[in-house]
C-alpha cells in the first residue's frame, strides 16, 4: 500500500493568510525540487493568495534539496531582497523562517508548528497528522486484517491540517481562513477549479472543470502569477 496527503488543502489556506498579510504583494516560496508534488503545493498556495488578493505575485526559488539549512536560508534572503514580505516553504528546516525573522518579514512553515522557534515572524504552517493513518494501519497489521490501499488523507480525515494561526494574524484573516476551512472539510471547496492558466498563458484547467486526485497529480506547470528560478 501507499499513503500521502492532500497537501493542497492546507496550502490553499496558508495562501489566504499570506495574501491578506502581505503589504508588498510579493510572496516568496523556497521550494525543494521542480516536480509534481512541490508544484501542486505552490499552485495551491498561489490560488489561495489570489482568492483574497488578485494583485499578489509568488516568487519561487528551487534549491534542489530537501535538507540544506544554509541554502534554504540563502534562498529566502534572496526572495526578501526582491521585496517579498511573506516567506513560505516546501523544504525541511527553519532556515527560511529564520531569514524572515531577521528581516522583519513573516514566515509560513511546513510540517510542524514552529511558532515557538520564530515567534516574531511565524504565521502558520501546513502540517501532517500521520498518526491518523499510521496507528489504525499498524493495529490492522497486528490484528492480521490489513489490506493494502492507496490512501490520500484530507483535512476532513484529520490527516492534513493547518497549524493554529498566531497572534500576528489579524482577526479578519482568521475569520476568512475558518470560513474556507469549513467549506473544504465539508467537501464544498475543491482547490483546483477552472479556469486556471499556467504562467505561460496556457489554459490548463477549463472553466467549470474541477481536478480530481488523478488530475491534480498530473500537474507539470506553475500557474499564472508564479515565477520560478531553478
Amino acid at each position: 500500500g501507499n499513503y500521502f496527503g492532500a497537501t493542497e488543502e492546507p496550502r490553499y489556506l496558508s495562501g489566504i493568510v499570506a495574501g491578506m498579510q502581505t503589504k508588498s504583494n510579493k510572496l516568496g516560496y523556497v521550494a525543494a525540487y521542480p516536480y509534481t508534488e512541490v508544484q501542486i503545493g505552490i499552485n495551491a498556495f498561489a490560488l489561495g493568495a489570489q482568492s483574497v488578493n488578485p494583485n499578489v505575485e509568488v516568487k519561487v526559488v528551487y534549491i534542489n534539496s530537501w535538507y540544506d539549512p544554509a541554502q534554504e536560508k540563502a534562498a529566502a534572503e534572496a526572495l526578501l531582497a526582491q521585496g517579498c514580505d511573506v516567506i513560505a516553504q516546501h523544504c525541511d528546516t527553519t532556515g527560511p523562517q529564520i531569514a524572515a525573522a531577521e528581516k522583519g518579514a513573516y514566515a509560513i512553515g511546513y510540517n510542524l508548528d514552529n511558532s515557538k522557534v520564530v515567534p516574531e515572524s511565524f504565521l502558520t504552517a501546513p502540517i501532517w497528522h500521520h498518526e491518523k493513518f499510521l496507528i489504525p494501519t499498524i493495529q490492522a497489521i497486528l490484528d492480521g486484517n490489513w489490506k493494502p490501499e492507496s490512501y490520500y488523507g484530507t483535512m476532513a480525515d484529520g490527516y492534513m491540517d493547518l497549524a493554529p494561526l498566531t497572534d500576528l494574524v489579524p482577526a479578519e484573516t482568521k475569520a476568512k481562513v475558518e470560513e474556507v476551512k469549513a467549506e473544504i472539510m465539508a467537501g464544498k471547496k475543491p482547490i483546483f477549479v477552472g479556469p486556471i492558466y499556467d504562467n505561460e498563458g496556457n489554459l490548463v484547467v477549463e472553466e467549470g472543470k474541477t481536478l480530481d486526485r488523478e488530475g491534480i497529480w498530473k500537474t507539470d506547470y506553475l500557474i499564472k502569477g508564479v515565477t520560478a528560478v531553478k
